[in-house]
């Protein structure tokens, strides 16, 4: 099979999972998810990276101040936290702490 003919079907291929990606992404937006911080982000020492419950990786900011108690809670591995979903692609949401 020719090259370019691979390289067509593999680009056609890898189209077709970003667009289900961003469509199943996308019935996400605004929805109120449950993530447990697995570590610091690479990215950024002031977010950390989570999973939601269907296995969603998200950033979620590292530190943030509780409405309830007025208190300011920092995040850390093994914690559970209430986000909403405002911001995404295919690959990453970036989330906002309920509060």
């Amino acid at each position: 099979m020719p090259e370019a003919t691979k390289q067509r079907r593999l680009n056609e291929l890898i189209a077709v999972f970003h667009e289900h990606a961003r469509s199943s992404n996308a019935r996400r937006h605004g929805s109120i998810e449950t993530v447990l911080v697995e570590s610091t982000s690479k990215r950024s020492q002031e977010e950390v990276v989570g999973r939601s419950d269907g296995n969603l990786k998200v950033i979620v900011p590292k530190t943030f101040v509780d409405k309830t108690t007025s208190q300011q809670v920092t995040l850390q591995a093994g914690d559970y936290v209430m986000v909403r979903v405002p911001t995404l692609n295919f690959r990453t949401v970036f989330v906002s702490v309920c509060e």
